[in-house]
């Protein structure tokens, strides 16, 4: 096989893998419209395996490699617990995590607004700050309204991008026609 051959099959692979991944990216962009809250359920599921993995195996290293940190220790049960929540109550971690966004995303805010007016920053600055104080206000207020927002925004630009990863499969198709 020479190069050339070994090139184009090679770049025929790559095309498909990016038309899957495309197609892949708008299905899943569709799937945050129509059932928003279930997805991210599943999501914190997922994270909470991975937690509970990651807990797992710092403590299983640990007793082989019989090297003990009390700070890995606390660590390890603090994802092993966290773990353990988002498998049995993704609802509520959920909430959780919008919540310490919104004081997060507050506290930004009241920051910046502060800093508006004793460093004398531009206005522009002043806006910023107080739309991340009205977000983060509504992320405490109405968690899964912050939630859904997210989501709606999440999922327009995962069909965006899917979009453009099946256009760019296909004009790399039309690119290997023409060689």
């Amino acid at each position: 096989m020479d190069l050339t051959s070994f090139s184009k099959k090679f770049v025929d692979y790559s095309r498909g893998v990016l038309m899957f991944r495309g197609i892949l990216l708008i299905a899943f962009g569709i799937l945050m419209f129509m059932d928003f809250a279930a997805i991210v359920n599943i999501v914190t599921m997922i994270l909470g395996i991975i937690l509970l993995v990651d807990g797992g195996a710092t403590l299983l290293g640990m007793l082989f490699n019989r090297k003990v940190s009390v700070s890995l220790i606390v660590s390890s049960l603090f994802l092993i617990v966290f773990g353990i929540l988002a498998l049995k109550k993704p609802f509520e971690i959920n909430t959780l995590i919008m919540v310490a966004l919104g004081i997060w995303l507050a506290a930004g805010a009241i920051q910046e607004i502060i800093l508006c007016f004793t460093a004398k920053k531009p206005f522009f600055s002043l806006l910023s700050g107080l739309l991340s104080l009205l977000a983060g206000g509504l992320f405490i207020v109405s968690p899964w309204s912050g939630l859904a927002a997210i989501g709606t925004i999440l999922g327009i630009l995962l069909i965006a991008a899917g979009v453009t990863t099946v256009s760019t499969a296909i004009v790399i198709g039309q690119k290997l026609n023409d060689l």
